[in-house]
């Protein structure tokens, strides 16, 4: 595509005040953003604008029909240019949108292999002219530098069906709460239990015989200055897979001025739990890392990181067939449109969410006009799959205050809500597991549930008590998918060996194909291959226990539902008493797995696991009947706290408590969702070295609960909340805390092979 100068006739478009249109909104910063001012006006902004893609609804279908046991099309994923095909710009958007540049001597740049994103730099002041907007300075009590954002961004009407998203403008994704660990170290010598990667061996029957297959690749995901450690890594498997070379290591990926230090001190928690418990658990899968950067070096922009690795795999022929993410940060910090683009990123389209869904948000929540669902790459069209943490802060996200342990609105957790990704939750506990009571998870208010999910949610919705009306969406994407142990994992870091947990430990293989976008299969056909855990409470970690594109390609995408319980990704208590749950964000997104949480044996919901239904995502078709049997046994008094038709999330859970690794040569102990998230993608990719890839798992996962366990004990008010918070319970059948369940890998394996 190239923007050209037009003909001088078009300068007529010049965009007057009176053709302006409100493309998105917020009537306040999320918390702890504060207003310092307007921002300088001949401060120079560099602005991204998602052009619209020209067959939203084309690909949904062919996604929806490459993904679903069955279908005559299942596993015939796409290339990248049948992909680029759905997703470029229509020739009419291009020329809208050349003319109103031309019109306004703005020189755009296309920076996406599929023409779909354009960048340009231009004033405050010319911004502020041209989008009716009013750029102002925020800050941050955990970001150094001010921030420049706008509360409203409108188009000329010229524009308004050809653009989706316009950044910064309304999101406030930075670095805040965007790793969803607990963030926790402590001696082996502090607890009574340690999660090695023996355990889930043998937990989940994963077979450590070597994978096969070279080009069943896994992707690891690093963010905001998280690295992964070759030496670490080499003493890990020396310490807990001395059946593996010590010299067996990954290969790096560098994006967008990212880098990877190998100083002893430069080694992250994060980065050695997720390199650590996906090579420990798949064995013998090539795994690359991936480490992203913040471009101009300055604000560690959690939106654009993910954004850039969309379209980085947008360009790849050959892209991995699992990925697995660890971070996300709450719905509300998102721009509606900005989360609905980086979703269909994993996806290739979301659908256009209903105008009076979006406006019926309040507070700090974000309206938009003018956005269809789009995409930025079809990752699970292309047979990959996508694999996600459900965060590690119960039902109300990863906050780690006692001040949000009474918030009744519940806060769904980004990627996690995503329905085009496997949302991974935590258990802790052998015999029977439990939901850990951080592991996220919850139901979107972004996406709706999808029907591969509905029937799961279904269930569950009928044993939630009264009171929980309004803290959640009851038809929204439910999270997470599936859920495996998240708690006390061993990893070596810096040299020490320590212990870490919560759902990133969850998620993290292929002859002639891969599982591709797995929850279809998994709330089918896999159904029975999972147990189903039936306890716990994911009131979060702090407060007392008392994607189309992507996706259409075969790509799992993974991700952690968050670690705040329902409540988001809070770390104080103020947030206990909230009356409206928080969604995570990408934890949600349709077209993610989200991996919840679970602690003990036998298996419990963890508190912490983030887990809810989203304010901006539907509830998917592969979950609908799943949310709505949830949603049909909760407690009138939830009136209010969630979206009862969004995307409910996690899909599935994982144990994610004091999972031990080894980091700056030290070992530590993690917990959290982001325990779960890995090792339930790990999984995904020792299934794929035995069969086509399994891509998006989510229509798979809900298709398969047979293959899971079934966690029906746990509560996510969060771990800083008392148990007494408002929040979810674990349930038969799926639930916002455990999804479907733990994976058992021979019974998943077989469901996979049917």
């Amino acid at each position: 595509m190239v923007f050209c100068t037009l003909l001088a006739f078009l300068s007529v478009i010049a965009v007057s005040s009176a053709s302006m249109v409100v493309h998105e909104s917020r009537t306040a910063p999320p918390p702890g953003f504060v207003k310092q001012g307007a921002a300088p006006a001949a401060q120079v902004l560099t602005l991204r604008i998602a052009l619209t893609s020209n067959n939203v609804a084309g690909l949904q279908q062919k996604l929806a029909s490459v993904s679903t046991p069955g279908s005559s099309e299942f596993r015939q994923w796409l290339s990248r240019d049948e992909v680029k095909a759905f997703v470029a710009p229509s020739a009419a958007t291009v020329a809208a949108f050349n003319a109103w540049a031309t019109a306004n001597d703005l020189k755009p740049t296309v920076i996406s292999p599929n023409g779909d994103w354009v960048s340009m730099t231009l004033p405050v002041s010319k911004a502020d002219s041209l989008f009716a907007a009013k750029f102002e300075m925020f800050t941050h009590p955990n970001i150094t530098s001010s921030l420049v954002r706008t509360l409203s961004v409108s188009l000329p009407s010229s524009l308004v069906g050809h653009v989706d998203v316009i950044h910064p403008s309304t999101d406030f994704a930075v670095d805040p709460n965007v790793r969803l660990r607990t963030s926790r170290r402590h001696s082996i010598h502090q607890t009574n239990r340690v999660t090695w990667v023996a355990c889930l061996q043998a937990l989940y029957n994963i077979p450590t015989t070597p994978a096969t297959q070279v080009n069943n690749t896994l992707l690891v995901t690093g963010y905001v200055d998280e690295w992964a450690n070759t030496a670490d890594l080499s003493s890990f498997f020396k310490q807990f897979r001395p059946d593996i070379a010590s010299n067996t290591t990954f290969t790096t990926t560098l994006l967008n001025n990212g880098t990877n230090p190998q100083g002893p001190s430069d080694a992250g928690g994060e980065a050695q739990l997720d390199i650590e418990y996906s090579m420990g658990l798949a064995t013998g899968v090539p795994t690359t890392f991936l480490s992203v950067g913040t471009g101009d070096g300055t604000i560690p922009e959690f939106a654009q990181a993910l954004l850039d690795t969309t379209t980085f795999l947008d360009g790849v022929d050959n892209p991995p067939s699992v990925i697995t993410t660890s971070y996300g940060t709450t719905e509300f910090s998102f721009g509606a449109s900005m989360a609905v683009k980086v979703c269909n990123g994993y996806a290739g389209l979301i659908g256009q969410i209903p105008e009076s869904h979006s406006n019926s948000l309040s507070g700090p929540w974000i309206h938009g006009k003018g956005w269809n669902g789009i995409h930025a790459v079809a990752l699970g069209a292309r047979g990959i799959s996508v694999l996600t943490p459900s965060g590690d802060g119960g039902v109300r996200g990863n906050h780690d205050d006692l001040t949000v342990c009474n918030v009744t609105d519940f806060i769904p957790v980004v990627p996690a809500l995503c329905p085009f990704a496997t949302a991974v939750g935590s258990t802790q506990g052998f015999a029977p597991e439990k939901a850990i009571n951080f592991t996220g998870g919850g139901f979107s208010n972004f996406f709706p549930a999808k029907s591969f999910q509905r029937a799961a949610i279904a269930g569950f919705l009928k044993t939630i008590p009264s009171n929980f009306a309004g803290t959640f969406n009851k038809s929204g994407r439910g999270y997470p998918d599936v859920a495996i142990q998240g708690w006390n994992f061993e990893i070596v870091a810096g040299g020490e060996t320590g212990l870490v947990g919560g759902t990133r430990q969850g998620p993290s293989t292929n002859p002639d194909g891969t599982l591709g976008f797995l929850n279809p299969f998994l709330y089918s056909r896999a159904s029975s291959a999972f147990i189903d855990i039936t306890i716990g409470h994911n009131s979060g970690f702090e407060c007392p226990a008392s994607s189309v594109a992507l996706s259409s390609r075969g790509i799992s995408v993974i991700s952690a539902s968050g670690d705040g319980g329902v409540r988001g990704n809070h770390d104080d208590d103020s947030i206990c008493n909230n009356n409206t749950f928080m969604p995570v964000f990408p934890a949600a997104c349709p077209y993610l797995t989200s991996v919840g949480s679970t602690i003990g044996i036998p298996e419990t919901a963890v508190n912490f696991t983030g887990g809810g239904f989203s304010n901006l995502f539907p509830t998917p078709d592969y979950q609908t009947s799943e949310v709505a049997s949830f949603i049909g046994g909760i407690p009138t008094g939830f009136n209010g706290t969630f979206n009862t038709t969004g995307r409910g999330y996690p899909d599935v859970s994982l144990q994610g408590w004091n999972f031990e690794i080894l980091a700056d040569g030290e070992v530590l102990d993690e917990s959290g969702t982001s325990a779960s998230a890995p090792s339930f993608a790990a999984i995904i990719a020792l299934i794929n070295d035995r069969l086509p890839v399994l891509g998006f798992l989510n229509p798979f996962i809900y298709a398969s609960q047979s293959a899971f366990t079934d966690i029906t004990v746990g509560h996510n008010s969060g771990s800083v909340c008392p148990a007494s918070s408002v929040a979810f319970d674990a349930a038969p059948g799926w639930d916002p805390l455990s999804g479907v369940g733990t994976p058992n890998f021979p019974a998943l394996l077989a469901a996979a092979l049917a």
